[in-house]
């Protein structure tokens, strides 16, 4: 397992790259710019930073992937890309709300999920401050990582609508954290512009309206996606009037 990069670590990385001619599109930007990335971008995370200053993504993604397809279970794999699903926006996920998606009571959790996971994927993170609200909240190692587990895992928009649904179907109101969830979803779009399709985009807005019936940003965001398709919509009838014309 791979820890977050010290202040001198990270110099010396930006050295030794330097040295071979592979920082990329950080090529002659000061050392302030080039620790900014390390820092900020990749939260020090070494793959992470080693993929956005080089200009080979495509091993990075590689070598995520390759962990993902070589975890054992089936249900370690799912829970973590109903992690990726909200890591990838920066979002995190009860323990308790995904030990409820995947059916599997604490001992069966740690046995399937953890113990597979182990140094690979899922970060935990203790929340509460009484035995009252005491738990944890899971989360990727970095937002990048999630972001390439859940493209792999959700290929198509039917399933990205299908992981987002059982997020949110299983939330419980009665705990603040799932509260501060659903709202931070129906706050931010980046979820929804993760699906192509205009229709099944309409299809989660119509779920998280029908779960948050109250929330100003739902239908906001609707409104918005409307607008943005009657533009497009627009965009395409004088492009094939262009064509006609000629």
């Amino acid at each position: 397992e791979l820890s977050r990069l010290s202040e001198v670590e990270m110099k010396n990385i930006l050295k030794a790259l330097s040295k071979y001619d592979q920082l990329g599109a950080l090529k002659g930007m000061s050392l302030d710019i080039q620790m900014g990335h390390f820092s900020k971008l990749a939260d020090r995370q070494l793959l992470v930073a080693l993929r956005e200053l080089t200009t080979l993504p495509h091993k990075f993604d590689d070598i995520v992937k390759d962990e993902y397809s070589k975890i054992p279970s089936i249900k370690a794999k799912d829970a973590y890309l109903y992690v990726s699903a909200l890591g990838q926006i920066d979002l995190s996920l009860r323990y308790e709300t995904l030990a409820k998606l995947l059916n599997l009571d604490f001992v069966s959790f740690s046995q399937e999920i953890f113990k597979p996971t182990e140094g690979i994927l899922i970060s935990l993170e203790e929340i509460g401050s009484s035995r009252h609200n005491a738990g944890f909240r899971l989360t990727t190692r970095h937002p990048i990582i999630a972001s390439v587990i859940f493209a792999m895992g959700a290929e198509d928009d039917e399933s990205k609508l299908k992981i987002f649904n059982d997020v949110v179907s299983n939330l419980d109101m009665g705990f603040i954290e799932d509260q501060r969830l659903l709202t931070d979803i129906t706050r931010r779009h980046e979820l929804v512009n993760t699906i192509r399709s205009p229709h099944i985009r309409r299809a989660f807005y119509d779920r998280l309206a029908s779960i948050a019936p109250e929330s100003p940003f739902v239908y906001q965001h609707r409104a918005i996606l409307e607008k943005e398709l009657q533009g497009q919509h627009i965009k395409y009838f004088l492009l094939n009037l262009n064509d006609s014309a000629h």
